[in-house]
């Protein structure tokens, strides 16, 4: 089969896909990367049309497709208000794998989506959240503020765009991974953070994050399986490492989460990306809009992008792994 007549099916819609483990289920060629290993019999169906038999087709890679991830920050936070269900949802429809949040503790101890204290900024309201009930909060307008177009127009005004609670994000979104920035400093806010990851069965789809070392202290020592993010501090000191040439047996922490740069000093780089990697540490790089620097980063080999466009960054995701999917397939493709 030549090298066209397989980038002619790729274009097509779905692929069904036998191989040692039995029948697959259908997915698109832009997902190759969960099933890096398959081969087997390929039958190609194009949109509304008669099936194309493709004759035996290797799906066996010469090395596995990179696992990239779009994380949303916020949701898609450029096209709907921050940090509320509209965002999310369009983030997933735009292909997000990740949605990025952050929480916040009410007056009656009630955990909370936003990312600044105070409500001034997102609603129609003022004051700080840790001042306000969770019903105070639900009769806010969180779409009030958003404007997409700096002020000439206010598209969510008056749709009933409610803050979410911790728990009421988890519950829509129950196959969804959780990226989870803790903002309040206090073992109450952790007691609670992880009394509601318990009661929605959530242990295993959240990542922890948070600047406050006490806060991932708490949480890892509470929960020594979940997942969590490098402090500010711990990034520091894996960057000592990493410069000292030191490699300790093993981190805290299971991710790094780091911007491009911080001032002057370029964080993220080629080689920092790789002994991560050594060390079993995916990098995800925020926060990262334009698209030449998605597709600097993607190649550089950073796992995942936060970012506010995720529409964009699952567009150059898709490029990215179309060109080392044809690169790879190149003489690798069975007569």
């Amino acid at each position: 089969m030549s090298v066209a007549l397989y980038g002619l099916a790729k274009e097509l819609s779905q692929f069904t896909v036998v191989n040692q483990h039995g029948w697959m289920p259908p997915f698109r060629h832009s997902l190759w990367g969960i099933y890096p290993q398959c081969s087997g019999e390929c039958t190609v169906r194009p949109r509304g049309g008669m099936a194309i038999e493709v004759s035996r087709v290797s799906l066996a890679m010469k090395k596995p497709a990179p696992e990239l991830w779009v994380l949303a920050h916020r949701g898609a936070s450029q096209e709907a208000p921050a940090n509320t269900r509209p965002a999310f949802d369009l983030a997933l429809q735009q292909g997000a794998d990740v949605l990025e949040t952050d929480v916040h503790v009410t007056r009656d101890g009630e955990m909370v989506v936003c990312h600044d204290p105070v409500v001034d900024a997102v609603s129609d309201g003022m004051g700080a959240i840790a001042q306000c009930s969770l019903s105070e909060l639900k009769r806010l307008d969180f779409g009030y503020r958003f404007t997409p177009d700096e002020g000439v127009s206010y598209p969510f005004r008056g749709k009933r765009v409610e803050i979410l609670t911790l728990t009421e994000l988890l519950t829509l979104y129950p196959q969804t991974i959780i990226n989870v920035d803790l903002k309040p400093r206090s073992g109450v806010s952790v007691r609670k953070f992880l009394s509601i990851l318990d009661a929605c069965d959530a242990w295993s789809r959240v990542v922890v994050a948070s600047f406050h070392q006490s806060n991932l202290h708490r949480v890892r020592l509470a929960h020594p399986a979940i997942v969590t993010s490098a402090s500010t501090n711990e990034v520091a000191r894996f960057l000592v490492a990493y410069y000292a040439n030191i490699r300790p047996r093993q981190w805290p922490f299971q991710v790094l989460q780091v911007p491009v740069r911080t001032g002057k000093i370029r964080i993220v780089s080629a080689r920092l990306v790789e002994r991560a990697r050594q060390q079993g540490l995916p990098v995800d790089v925020w926060t990262v809009d334009d698209e030449e620097s998605m597709r600097a980063l993607y190649q550089l080999g950073v796992r995942g992008l936060v970012t506010n466009r995720p529409l964009l960054a699952s567009r150059v995701r898709k490029e990215f792994l179309d060109r080392h999917i044809r690169e790879d397939f190149r003489g690798n493709v069975a007569p």
